[in-house]
């Protein structure tokens, strides 16, 4: 709903996720009773929004909320910002700059 990506569902045992491609790669985004959502510890995953704004814009309408930013890199590296996903997950959003 934040990206307007299409997702697609699978399940694999007690785990399910929603697989995402772009161009030759792919990735998952995955939930089953071993994971535990967190805003504060571990990893921040980075992910590409091209049009920041916008995609901040529905973060809200999607459940979620904006925790920090935007945010201006130095020498033009572009910006970004972290949200908080509906499940309580810290991301991390990148705009690229004109670097």
């Amino acid at each position: 709903a934040v990206f307007e990506h299409p997702l697609r569902r699978e399940t694999m045992g007690k785990v399910d996720m929603a697989v995402f491609t772009h161009g030759d790669g792919s990735g998952a985004l995955v939930q089953g009773d071993q994971y535990r959502a967190s805003a504060f510890y571990g990893p921040v995953p980075y992910l590409n929004a091209p049009q920041l704004d916008d995609v901040l814009a529905r973060v809200s309408h999607a459940g979620g909320h904006t925790l920090e930013g935007p945010v201006d890199l130095p020498d033009n590296l572009g910006r970004y910002a972290h949200i908080k996903d509906s499940e309580g997950n810290r991301i991390g959003l990148h705009e690229p700059g004109t670097h």
